[in-house]
């Protein structure tokens, strides 16, 4: 239900939320002038022990921002500023019979200009209007030109009214960047000009009546009257004390102080960054934290260094801009085509660029600083090459495993049999994944690979294994032999199997659709290698056996069986016979490369050193792996029998003891210290560039206020069934929301009729006003303190005023408090013939974005006056009915009788809401306030009824920060429980937060990690019970297995680890492979051929000596399979904790460990176990099952037959 309401809603916006705006239409629209991405250049100290802030850190700051503007494409994707030069040309006439201006000196043919000037005559030349140039050489035109290039010719009769005006040749150049050099080296000349000689466009006028629309243009605030454009203006375009959302222009010029000098130290200059800096205004302080929060991170403070602020890490920003050429809007259905040229620009160089300009600088600089440049699509095609290159360890995997397989097997076609049908498994599972209807393998059905290379080469040396063995047995023929290995290992593999299936299956079961997917698939995956296994790779043996198994091809098939295609133990002069660390021909080699990859395993060649860490061990086991003759065992097979079987019958109390103790303490260590994470997991390893700028992310809100994520208050929907998904395809659920008129959506919308009633009732409207309020003033909102909505001429502003002023003005009657209606935060009432600015100091951010304010303001404070809706010359203007014939006005909003559904489809209020307020929110500079109002809180219609509408809350939760799952939660709940103690009156509206999808998901996945363990477990008991049919082998293997897994999760305490998203993946993930080696010895152990002790009262002498047999024969036929099983399933999965992705990493270790505490607890714990609990005798056995047959007559075989 919940994920349904974060889909509903999303589909619901897009659907109702009305057109597409076209943004080539806004006032602030220029061709790539609106910031489409951002390249960062971080500087950071690595030990965090160098002051970044010092004059020689911020000199090579100022160095590598000026190498990053040079690199390659940067002029044609980074954001334009548009300015114009010096001081303009004069028009000096008009030729009245062509209608062209004659200008001295000409403007480029097909250059843009400003006009500065008083026009008449001519409807379509506008004071700051932007016209496009085309010259003859000596007279020019001036066209109205569109972003999709139309135009409209001007035509002048007269040179009256324009004759003074003067043309601004407009200048393009890559917008400057938001660094703290800017603030920190005065540049008064350089930086003025780059920031004065620009404008601002304010606003859009029409022309010629082809929709068409001139960009009219206002002036710089901030800057001198000799450099500004409009020198004699009186009235700045923008509110320059806006604390968020203003131009670079006015930010820029406010802050620089032209007077001030280029020498000195910069940390001086830097002073005023300091949030309780003396000499700032509360405004000022405002504007500063803009600048404070973009360039410096957001733990940065000054009040306690000495002589000045320091810092370990600083941002610059380069703006990269959009639309780009050929585009009206930055988003929309056009920004994947944007998107994509950034990202072929990434690859076609630009990434290779940066890469060797950041090796260049860090190998250059001296000390602990290091640079990081970067950006978000830099980033994605970073990540598309490191997934490739991960990719390539599985190549180290696969070789590993064949090298280990040629030297147990000494066959290069049995090695090359197993590498083929193990991989051959993963396609076969794909083709019936098909064939249930499944069209995509998950992400995490990758991972298979590296678990499969494990799991078949265990099976093909159970095989083999088996095979070798027989040889022992004294068969008279081939088949016969053949029979007894195969039957014996066929038998074994066949519950291995069941129980990983099992296993795997239990993870089929998860919520989590990509968890489930993976389980399913595996199964199939493995339940395809076993089928392999049997035919394949059996067929294999026999071609090995009859055609290559006798023929040496270095001595002439005289020295030995052969293997590997020599004899490497008499090549070599290895006496097997003796012990291995007393021959130095084989263990020199072996500790020189062990040794030498073991230190580099601690290196930046840590990858280099686990290959030769590989190297060394598959050099011992080649050698010591073959047989003498064909009548001996192999070494590892006379080991077990031989030295482990001894000592661990001698000693198996002592450690059976031992293990216990173990196991508890991992156990108690588990339940102690496993605990959620403290911290959000990364992607890729800690010192990875990628990684650094991601984790600097979050550092750098940037905005002007607490930008938070959104969390919206929804209304209109069903809260109960939010989502139809019936006849929906779940695996191609097309564009979803993003598109929903274009083929496949995740669902249809469930409105409902009850909540919008709700809404629209008395009771409904004053609960939306006082959960808006109370968001306010809680803890669930971040807010700017001391902002205040003021309604200035029937539209609300947020803006800052202090306590004492805001007294002030209420007691000299510039203020009056809203007494009507419902809420605890009544907006205030201005003087509407005083200027806006004399309210307050500058915009703010109140924390909410409340559509019922405005419709509050619309009714209470613009038709409650009268006058005001006089200058509107509109006559719908707070007038219901198709007629008019009701008017609204003060009071209007708090009436049970008012129809409040035909205020909101009224042509008034439509005006109101989308022309009037909006306006004047633009020339009042409140842009950014008009952004965020329009997408955090809106209405939706549909056949002209509300469908929607929604409230936005400012949430305690950073944007660009990954908080940990702990802190989510605990945002969640306080914004659930502040729900539910403020809908009284709209008891079906619920809130959603994108974030709350993920938290969802990581819900499902912990509970999903105990859960798969838990049916893992019940499948692995039930299967056990019934291959062995006895109840004591099937328990003592589950609490050998449940204590497998108790030890992981211990040791994932002990190594630091917490209960994170990817640890949780691991869990359920690597269940099915703990398994098998516990399940191999107790089936070995139920299935040794001995002389089974009867009687109605045994000794307990003869139970032991039963038990002691057993565990010798199956330790002798299973131990030397398992040693090879784990080895191959340890080096398979050692590659992937080299890899940079974490996933992959912590995958990786996570295996591994799992895989050793699994070999080691199977002979350690399971075999003591046996040789004291485990049943002889006959005893423990479950009831035979009694089946009706009809007995057949016993068919007379001949010899052939």
């Amino acid at each position: 239900v919940a994920q349904g309401q974060v889909d509903a809603f999303a589909q619901a916006k897009q659907q109702l939320a009305g057109r597409q705006v076209n943004e080539s239409e806004l006032p602030e629209y220029e061709v790539r002038s609106q910031t489409m991405s951002a390249m960062h250049v971080l500087l950071f100290s690595v030990e965090g022990k160098e002051d970044l802030l010092s004059a020689r850190n911020l000199e090579f700051l100022r160095d590598v921002e000026r190498q990053v503007m040079k690199l390659g494409g940067m002029e044609e994707y980074c954001q334009i500023s548009h300015g114009v030069a010096g001081t303009g040309v004069a028009i000096t006439s008009v030729d009245s019979d062509s209608g062209l201006l004659v200008v001295e000196p000409q403007p480029a043919n097909g250059s843009s200009v400003i006009f500065r000037g008083t026009p008449s005559g001519v409807g379509d030349l506008y004071d700051g209007g932007r016209y496009l140039v085309v010259t003859d050489g000596k007279k020019i035109r001036l066209l109205v030109s569109s972003p999709s290039g139309e135009t409209l010719p001007l035509n002048f009769s007269t040179s009256s009214g324009i004759s003074e005006g003067r043309l601004y040749a407009v200048e393009s150049h890559c917008a400057s960047l938001t660094s703290l050099t800017t603030y920190a080296f005065s540049a008064p000349a350089a930086h003025q000009e780059a920031i004065c000689a620009g404008h601002v466009p304010v606003t859009f006028r029409p022309a010629g009546g082809k929709g068409l629309k001139v960009p009219v243009s206002g002036p710089v605030c901030g800057c001198p009257d000799s450099t500004a454009m409009f020198a004699n203006s009186t009235k700045c375009g923008l509110d320059c004390r806006d604390g968020f959302g203003v131009p670079m222009q006015c930010l820029s010029s406010r802050l620089v102080d032209s007077s001030a000098a280029s020498a000195g130290d910069p940390k001086s200059r830097l002073a005023s960054l300091c949030e309780d800096a003396e000499g700032l205004a509360a405004t000022e302080k405002k504007v500063w934290k803009r600048v404070r929060t973009s360039v410096l991170p957001s733990s940065w403070s000054c009040s306690e260094a000495v002589p000045g602020p320091a810092t370990d890490l600083i941002r610059s920003s380069v703006p990269i801009g959009g639309p780009m050429p050929g585009f009206t809007k930055l988003n929309g259905e056009t920004a994947g085509d944007q998107s994509k040229l950034l990202a072929d620009w990434t690859k076609d160089g630009l990434m290779k660029e940066l890469t060797e300009l950041e090796a260049k600088l860090n190998r250059e600089r001296q000390g602990e600083v290091r640079v990081v440049i970067s950006s978000m699509f830099v980033v994605q095609s970073l990540l598309d090459s490191i997934f490739v290159s991960d990719g390539l360890f599985a190549i180290g995997s696969v070789t590993f495993v064949w090298f280990w397989v040629w030297c147990s097997t000494g066959s290069l076609l049995l090695a090359t049999m197993c590498i083929y049908e193990t991989i051959a498994s993963l396609p076969m599972a794909m083709a019936l994944w098909g064939l249930f209807g499944q069209k995509y393998v998950g992400f995490l059905c990758v991972m298979m690979l590296f678990i499969i290379l494990g799991i078949g080469a265990d099976d093909v040396f159970v095989l083999y294994d088996a095979w070798k063995q027989s040889g022992l047995m004294g068969f008279e023929d081939t088949l016969s032999r053949f029979t007894w290995a195969y039957r014996t290992s066929g038998k074994a593999m066949l519950v291995t199997t069941i129980t990983t299936c099992f296993c795997f299956v239990a993870a089929g079961f998860s919520s989590i659709p990509s968890v489930s997917g993976f389980g399913w698939f595996a199964a199939m995956v493995v339940a395809f290698d076993y089928f392999l296994v049997m035919t394949l790779f059996a067929s294999s043996v026999l071609v090995f056996h009859k055609h290559f198994e006798r023929k040496n091809t270095l001595f002439g098939g005289k020295c030995c069986v052969g293997h590997m295609g020599c004899c490497p133990n008499r090549f070599t002069a290895v006496d097997l016979q003796q012990p291995l660390w007393k021959q130095p021909r084989l263990m020199g080699p072996f500790l020189g490369f062990f040794v030498m990859g073991v230190a580099l395993c601690f290196t930046p060649f840590a990858f280099i050193g686990a290959v030769l860490v590989c190297a060394a061990v598959i050099y011992l086991h080649g050698i010591t792996s073959g047989q003498q003759d064909s009548n001996s065992a192999r070494p590892i097979e006379t080991f077990f029998e031989k030295k482990f079987f001894p000592f661990i019958h001698r000693h198996s109390l002592k450690v059976l003891l031992t293990v216990c103790a173990i196991v508890l303490t991992l156990m108690i260590v588990a339940i102690v210290g496993l605990k959620l994470p403290d911290e959000a997991a990364k992607f890729l390893r800690d010192d990875h560039p990628a990684q650094v700028y991601l984790d600097a992310l979050g550092e750098f809100p940037g905005m002007g206020f607490d930008s938070r994520r959104t969390a919206y208050v929804v209304y209109g929907i069903n809260k109960e069934e939010p989502f139809d998904r019936d006849g929906v395809d779940y695996q191609e659920p097309g564009p979803s929301w993003q598109d929903p008129e274009g083929g496949g959506k995740l669902g249809e919308v469930v409105y409902s009729d009850r909540a919008i009633s709700d809404l629209m009732s008395k009771a409904g409207r004053e609960d939306v006003i006082k959960m808006c309020d109370a968001a306010r003033e809680s803890d669930v909102a971040e807010f700017d303190a001391g902002c205040h909505l003021i309604v200035w001429r029937g539209v609300s502003f947020p803006r800052l005023l202090s306590k004492d002023k805001l007294d002030a003005m209420v007691q000299d009657g510039r203020l009056s408090k809203f007494e009507g209606g419902a809420g605890s935060k009544p907006p205030l009432i201005s003087n509407s013939s005083l200027p806006l600015s004399d309210y307050g100091d500058g915009f703010c951010s109140v924390g909410v974005e409340c559509f019922m304010y405005d419709v509050r303001d619309y009714l209470e404070h613009f038709c409650g006056d009268t006058a005001l809706v006089a200058t509107m010359a509109r006559d719908s203007l707070c007038k219901l009915g198709e007629a008019g014939e009701k008017v609204v006005g003060r009071g209007s909003f708090g009436d049970d009788k008012l129809d409040f559904h035909a205020v909101l489809v009224s042509e008034g209020y439509e005006a109101y809401s989308k022309e009037i307020m909006l306006r004047l929110r633009k020339e009042q500079g409140n842009l950014h306030s008009g952004y965020v109002r329009s997408v955090a809180s809106g209405l939706g219609f549909k056949d002209n009824r509300l469908k929607l509408a929604w409230v936005g809350i400012n949430a305690s939760m950073p944007p660009g920060r990954r908080l940990p799952y702990k802190e989510q939660v605990a945002v969640k709940d306080r914004l659930t429980a502040f729900m539910e103690q403020n809908r009284q009156g709209n008891p079906n509206a619920f809130l959603v937060m994108d974030s709350f999808g993920w938290i969802l998901t990581a819900d499902a996945l912990f509970s999903s990690a105990f859960e798969s363990v838990a049916i893992a477990l019940a499948f692995s008991w039930c299967v056990l019970l019934v291959a062995s049919w006895n109840f004591a082998v099937g328990t003592l293997a589950l609490v050998v297995v449940g204590s497998i897994v108790a030890g992981a999760f211990g040791l994932m305490v002990v190594i630091g680890w917490t209960l994170g998203i990817i640890e949780s993946i691991a869990c359920i993930v690597v269940i099915g492979v703990s398994v098998d080696y516990s399940v191999h010895i107790a089936h070995a152990y139920q299935e040794a051929e001995v002389e089974v002790a009867s009687g109605e009262k045994l000794e307990a002498s003869d139970m032991r000596r039963e038990r002691e047999e057993r565990v010798r024969i199956a330790l002798g036929s299973v131990g030397i399979s398992l040693v090879s099983g784990v080895m191959t399933s340890l080096g398979a999965t050692m590659f992937l904790m080299f890899c940079n992705v974490t996933f992959f990493q912590k995958f990786g270790i996570f295996l591994f460990m799992t895989l050793a505490v699994s070999f080691l607890f199977a002979f350690l714990f399971l075999v003591p176990l046996l040789l004291h609990l485990g049943p002889a005798g006959g005893r423990c056995k479950l009831p035979r099952l009694q089946w009706r047959t009809r007995k057949a007559e016993p068919a007379q075989l001949t010899e052939n037959e």
